[in-house]
């Protein structure tokens, strides 16, 4: 009697063992910019891959979180800076006029300061594959708002920045465009 019901144990065990094995053949696992989502074949269904009761994001998500955080602070320094500095093509000439005695006016120290972000924010700006040329520096540069221009408006490069932020916050934690929900009504 004892044997038998510990055959039973091995019995039930290994009919187990298939049913893993069987569901685990016929699912898929995605990767999509959300997150990892199961599919399996067998029953044409979807559903995110959870850990902990959280969905497992995916290495892509993770890393355009990362950039929007990064993107995201920058925005804040720029933000204090952009009032103080220069913003009109005589103020520019000012500042150059100023800087030839080997001073700085406050608005030309700030759009230092803007310069310097800039150069963060066009390095955390997607980029094309291969080699680059001055016309695509110059576009990541329009990316990144052209916010350290001495000769444009504050006005406009305040803009520019609140657009950056705005596209930025999408990927941004609790930020997701649509969710796992309407990533699994595409599938």
């Amino acid at each position: 009697m004892v044997s038998m019901r510990g055959q039973d144990l091995v019995n039930a065990r290994a009919k187990e063992a298939n049913g893993i094995q069987q569901q685990a053949s016929r699912t898929q696992v995605m990767q999509t910019p959300e997150g990892l989502i199961a599919i399996d074949k067998g029953t044409n269904s979807a559903m995110p891959v959870t850990m902990g009761g959280k969905p497992v994001r995916s290495e892509d998500s993770m890393k355009k979180t990362a950039n929007a955080k990064t993107v995201i602070s920058l925005l804040d320094e720029a933000d204090k800076l952009i009032p103080n500095s220069t913003g009109s093509v005589i103020g520019y000439g000012v500042d150059a006029v100023v800087g030839a005695t080997g001073y700085g006016t406050k608005g030309a120290t700030a759009i230092g300061q803007l310069k310097t972000i800039e150069g963060q924010l066009i390095g955390n700006m997607p980029r094309m594959e291969g080699p680059q040329s001055d016309a695509d520096r110059m576009l990541y540069q329009q990316a990144a708002g052209d916010i350290a221009n001495a000769m444009k408006p504050r006005e406009i490069r305040k803009a520019a920045v609140q657009t950056i932020r705005k596209l930025q916050e999408r990927y941004a934690p609790g930020q997701s465009a649509g969710g796992i929900d309407s990533l699994l009504d595409k599938y």
